[in-house]
């Protein structure tokens, strides 16, 4: 199971935010500075996520980063600093 969450932490609002994982993409719009947004699902497959920003001053970067593993459950935070996406992720756990 993969729990995302997603905070903005940036100086600016996002107009478009989006996370491609396992092949989907999920899209967020008008996400204020401090908003959180949340999604969840089953791990189907390993993959890794694709995160695109752009701001609503019309600034936008791409950023690919960490790793999921099939049948390992993730709670992960990806945070907007500036023009960057950090990581945070608690230990990861075998499902039960």
């Amino acid at each position: 199971m993969l729990d995302l969450e997603v905070v903005n932490e940036a100086t600016e609002a996002i107009a478009e935010l989006s996370v491609e994982v396992f092949g989907e993409k999920i899209t967020w719009h008008d996400v204020q500075i401090g908003q959180r947004v949340f999604y969840s699902r089953k791990t189907a497959s390993d993959s890794h996520y694709e995160v695109k920003v752009t701001f609503e001053s019309g600034v936008n970067f791409s950023k690919q980063l960490g790793y999921l593993t099939h049948g390992v459950d993730f709670k992960d935070q990806l945070v907007v600093i500036g023009h960057d996406v950090v990581l945070k992720r608690e230990e990861p756990q075998e499902p039960r």
